[in-house]
């Protein structure tokens, strides 16, 4: 489960969270996940305005290993 604060917008099925809430979901430090998103590696990638977001269900499906 997300961390309180980590989803930035929610409508329905779509979901989009900041790379806080990936580090919750990898259960892995902060920096890490920042890291991983800074080089790419991490699909879903939304950018509005000067945020970095990524859509959950993308990054969900990634982490089950349906995408690549």
């Amino acid at each position: 489960m997300v961390a309180r604060g980590s989803v930035w917008y929610k409508s329905g099925d779509s979901a989009l969270i900041t790379v806080r809430g990936i580090s919750t979901l990898l259960k892995v430090p902060y920096t890490v996940a920042l890291r991983l998103s800074k080089t790419g590696q991490i699909p879903g990638k939304v950018e509005l305005s000067q945020r970095t977001l990524y859509r959950r269900s993308v990054v969900e499906a990634w982490l089950r290993g349906d995408v690549q």
